[in-house]
């Protein structure tokens, strides 16, 4: 509609906008007022002229305003349109977390309770798998690795006898590949 509006308004005066027909209204206005004692015939031509700048700037202001408040309808309900998909988008991610949550609690009650945490197996060869389902993971971890096994060791053992944690064994371990 806003097109067709556009359109009409083209048409009432060509190319001029509400703002460009103020000085013409007020010109014509004036001459009305000047005219005070002249012909009346003049006056009321002046006059119509004056009335008829008057109603096409009332008629272009409408227009521009209607055109103006739909515009902005329907960018204000292809906003909620887009709000409205992220929504469901959004559900959509808290209803699989919820899953994931779900599976997780799931999986903590079916695993023994003696059983360490595979993270906890995983430091750099420190600590050697007990349970058979980690111990392959460990090892292909351990041949994979960027670090020597037993320089690791070694450096984990002087930091815990140290009471400070460095990462610098990190970089003295690290074998080329």
């Amino acid at each position: 509609y806003a097109s067709y509006i556009n359109g009409h308004l083209a048409k009432i005066s060509p190319g001029a906008t509400y703002a460009d027909l103020a000085a013409p209204e007020t010109a014509a206005k004036a001459a009305v007022t000047a005219a005070a004692g002249q012909a009346a015939d003049q006056i009321a031509t002046l006059q119509a002229t004056a009335d008829g700048i008057t109603n096409t700037r009332n008629t272009l202001f409408k227009g521009e305003t209607l055109r103006g408040l739909l515009l902005s309808a329907y960018a204000w309900s292809t906003v909620g349109t887009i709000a409205g998909i992220a929504a469901i988008g959004a559900f959509i991610a808290a209803g699989l977390m919820a899953i994931l949550v779900g599976l997780g609690i799931v999986h903590q009650r079916r695993i023994p309770k003696n059983v360490e945490p595979l993270t906890s197996k995983l430091t750099f060869g420190v600590r050697s798998a007990n349970h058979s389902r980690h111990r392959g993971i460990l090892e292909r971890w351990q041949s994979t690795t960027r670090f020597s096994s037993s320089c690791a060791e070694r450096e984990m053992s002087r930091s815990r006898s140290s009471s400070t944690t460095s990462s610098a064994w990190l970089v003295r371990c690290r074998r080329p590949r």
